[in-house]
């Protein structure tokens, strides 16, 4: 895949289903309109740039657990 073609596909793709897709839930009672927190088991993943993908179709967040 081109770089133009994956930097394309990252600002189209949501964290969130990227998350949700690898069994993160968002935990809506400890989310913000600023950061998302989203559980899976003990892994925490807080999603902190209004949720678009970056890195390599992974979301740039700051991981917990």
């Amino acid at each position: 895949m081109e770089k133009t073609e994956l930097e394309e596909l990252k600002d189209k793709v949501p964290c969130a289903a990227v998350l949700e897709r690898d069994g993160f839930a968002l935990d809506v009672k400890e989310s913000t309109a600023k950061a998302l927190k989203y559980r899976r088991e003990a892994a925490i993943i807080i999603v902190i740039h209004g949720g678009k993908c970056r890195l390599a179709l992974n979301c740039r967040m700051r991981r917990y657990g």
